[in-house]
């Protein structure tokens, strides 16, 4: 375990130090720059987030409000453990409606927290990272709340969940790192997705979750929603991202890095095969044993390390970063337990997946929480700002 950390510090200094004098200079002339074409956020949610930011006391630092946001779905998963840690038992009715609650009561922090920025001119290059920093992580907890509360138990459905979200993180933050816009359609995630979910977790409350084993024109519910899902993000998601990069680059006309553009996409196309290649290898127990909820708990902190990694070099006008030490883990264990098992070697032998699957998480957690805090230490000082509270600026 001792190497373990050491090697992680080691990692850290590394990553951290590419913050040169010269990267650092680049975030004073980054301009924040968004399109959302959602008829939803634009009618009803905008007027009522504008609504709730009136509330919100000129004290309250932005970043404090993600954090408050990200609490609440952080009480789903603990929820999630206590009453429905197999995914599919049935919790008490208001553990639901408390799904329901918590996803809004997140969503409108995600939104207001800018708004405040704006309100006390505290607005930075930092609030970005930190709000879709938490949103990264959003994305597989989310899944898991979500998988628990249809009933998807321990099954592809509840891994497929937890993946595409993450999957539609990325390609989103990659298509915003090459055409400098973060792009929201006409139907999004962020707005018309979480509602979606929303609408189930009700739906969960007041029928119950054996509401989701039924079938319509013959298809069962559960299958009809992964099909959904994974159809929303392969088919509709991902190709309007690389359309749209590659129509900003044909804009700038730099279609010369469209096949280095594509290719930053591999990482995550690695990640979710090395996990496929995991999850159903003969020899893992990850479906089996109930520790699905400790994998995407893994899972999370290492895609959040990965695109928290892309928004700070889109910041800073780095180049893409292909690599990350956290992703290790998912391309390790993708080869241990999913090829050299199919191959007849049962390697659970002399690294059972029960400890790699806690080595991963610490380590993932640990990783991220100590770059995120030296990344946040390291912005502050040098734009003369505070993370968690408003003050005058500090002297850089």
């Amino acid at each position: 375990m001792e190497h373990v950390f050491e090697f992680e510090q080691r990692a850290l200094r590394e990553n951290v130090e590419l913050l040169d004098d010269s990267s650092l200079a680049n975030l004073r002339r980054y301009k924040y720059s968004s399109v959302d074409l959602s008829p939803t956020s634009k009618y009803i949610l905008n007027p009522f987030w504008t609504w709730v930011a009136g509330f919100m006391p000129p004290w309250l630092a932005p970043n404090m409000i993600t954090l408050i946001g990200i609490s609440a779905i952080v009480s789903n998963l603990l929820l999630v453990q206590i009453y429905i840690s197999d995914f599919e038992s049935q919790a008490p009715m208001w553990v639901y409606f408390w799904f329901a609650f918590s996803l809004l009561f997140y969503q409108t922090m995600d939104n207001v927290d800018g708004k405040q920025a704006r309100k006390t001119g505290t607005s930075s290059p930092l609030g970005e990272l930190f709000d879709h920093g938490i949103d990264s992580l959003n994305c597989c907890w989310a899944g898991v709340v979500t998988s628990a509360s249809m009933g998807l138990g321990l099954t592809w459905y509840s891994a497929v969940n937890a993946m595409a979200t993450c999957v539609a993180m990325y390609f989103s933050t990659w298509e915003t790192y090459y055409t400098h816009t973060l792009f929201l359609g006409f139907l999004n995630g962020p707005t018309e997705g979480l509602l979606v979910v929303v609408v189930i977790h009700i739906v969960t409350g007041i029928y119950g979750p054996q509401i989701w084993n039924n079938e319509i024109f013959g298809v069962g519910l559960k299958p009809l929603y992964g099909v959904i899902v994974i159809l929303s993000v392969t088919v509709a998601h991902v190709p309007a991202c690389l359309g749209n990069v590659k129509a900003a680059l044909a804009e700038r006309k730099e279609l010369d890095r469209l096949p280095m553009a594509f290719r930053t996409t591999m990482p995550i196309v690695a990640m979710v095969a090395s996990v496929a290649l995991w999850l159903s290898s003969p020899v893992s127990s990850v479906l089996d044993n109930n520790h699905l909820f400790l994998y995407t708990m893994a899972v999370s902190f290492t895609f959040a390390r990965v695109t928290t990694s892309i928004i700070l070099s889109h910041l800073c006008f780095q180049s893409f970063p292909v690599r990350s030490f956290s992703v290790m883990w998912v391309y390790l264990g993708g080869f241990v337990y999913g090829i050299l098992g199919r191959l007849g070697i049962n390697m659970n032998y002399f690294v059972p997946e029960y400890a790699y699957l806690w080595l991963w998480f610490i380590f993932a957690f640990g990783y991220f929480m100590c770059y995120a805090n030296m990344v946040i230490d390291k912005l502050c000082s040098y734009l003369g700002i505070r993370a968690y509270t408003i003050g005058p600026r500090l002297t850089t």
